[in-house]
């Protein structure tokens, strides 16, 4: 990872390399060092464990629009890790943490660091999310300032009790988060 602190790469693609957890610190310390990097893929690897938290500090400071966190054995635990990075980056605006097993009691954590942050496209598809989590996942739409007098564009909506929300039926046009389920 020390080429990355040195190098101008804006894109980096590590899509099922086998990284683990303990590859972590290395990214977290690349990611801090390089000011040009926009788009991470970091999909169909294991990062779950407890260094995940140092890479999710890691990009409270980056500059990165894109994080592409896809099938990498994320549970609910990882949620409060992914918080920080959610809340406090000012660029970060696509997020796909699909294929992960996020639903649990934690997810309303991250749906609440949603209500603060810039994101304008979170991927939740395969997450195993339950009814119970549906609630969390409308408030923090609903709660997103930029989406508060239109609806979110959804696919594939989840369990019963998201059918509730109805972030607006005024017939305005959407111009705020898109969330695939």
């Amino acid at each position: 990872m020390a080429a990355l602190t040195t190098s101008r790469i804006e894109k980096l693609q590590l899509y099922d390399t086998h990284l683990t957890d303990s590859s972590c610190p290395h990214l977290a310390s690349g990611i801090r060092n390089n000011p040009t990097l926009r788009t991470l893929n970091l999909s169909g690897n294991n990062l779950e464990g407890p260094h995940f938290r140092d890479l999710m500090a890691a990009l409270t400071t980056s500059r990165i629009e894109g994080l592409q966190l896809s099938s990498n054995h994320l549970t609910d635990s990882s949620c409060p890790h992914l918080v920080p990075g959610i809340r406090n980056n000012p660029t970060l605006r696509t997020l796909n943490l699909s294929g992960n097993n996020l639903g649990g009691p934690h997810f309303r954590d991250l749906m609440a660091a949603l209500t603060t942050s810039r994101i304008e496209e979170l991927q939740l598809s395969s997450n195993h999310l339950t009814d119970s989590s549906c609630p969390h996942l409308a408030s923090g739409i609903k709660n997103k300032p930029d989406t508060e007098d239109t609806g979110p564009v959804y696919e594939q909506s989840g369990g019963s009790s998201f059918l509730g929300y109805d972030g607006g039926s005024d017939n305005k046009p959407d111009r705020g988060i898109t969330i695939v389920l």
